[in-house]
């Protein structure tokens, strides 16, 4: 790992996020984009509006 350049790690960084999504939606028997969805979808469960970034 250490051989590799700062591109050569953001690469790799990409290409396992890649694969990982890729086994996610096999597992579940999802499309690229209906798995895609699903993540984001529960990035956001539980969270709450911040009023401070709004600027009150």
């Amino acid at each position: 790992m250490l051989a590799l350049t700062p591109e050569e790690r953001i690469e790799l960084a990409f290409a396992l996020g890649d694969q990982d999504l890729a086994l996610y939606a096999d597992a579940n028997s999802l499309t690229h984009d209906e798995a895609l969805a699903r993540i984001r979808a529960e990035r956001q469960n539980g969270r709450v509006y911040s009023h401070s970034k709004a600027g009150r």
